[in-house]
């Protein structure tokens, strides 16, 4: 409104024509929504201070550095029961050391038995 107000005095009092008003008015709705998109409304992840609860949000949500227990124990057990054969073949691919014939070969039927089949339903 008080953009309207102020176009019409730029114009010398006279009237504003009617397409004029709704062209400043979609002008100052876009205006507002750039505006309020451009400074977002920064949240404290713990909520309010005066809350009874101390945990705030902040010390549970998940920490990507941290250990994946299921992963590592489950690594470690499949690396207790795997053949030192394999694990040795495992290290050179890591290093990127070209394996012999029957290295890949046995690394081949290990791959094989380990695919999970997937039934298929028809």
């Amino acid at each position: 409104m008080m953009e309207l107000a102020d176009a019409q005095n730029r114009k010398g009092g006279l009237p504003l024509p009617e397409a004029a008003m709704y062209r400043i008015a979609s002008f100052e709705v876009a205006d507002y929504w750039r505006t309020k998109k451009r400074s977002p409304n920064m949240l404290s992840l713990d909520g309010d201070e005066d809350a009874d609860n101390d945990t705030g949000l902040a010390t549970v949500l998940p920490d990507d550095s941290a250990l994946d227990l299921d992963a590592w124990v489950d690594a470690r057990t499949f690396l207790l029961s795997c053949p030192k054969r394999l694990i040795q073949i495992a290290f050179k691919r890591v290093k990127g050391v070209t394996l012999e014939n029957a290295e890949y070969k046995y690394l081949s039927k290990w791959r094989k038995r380990e695919q999970k089949i997937i039934p298929i339903c028809g």
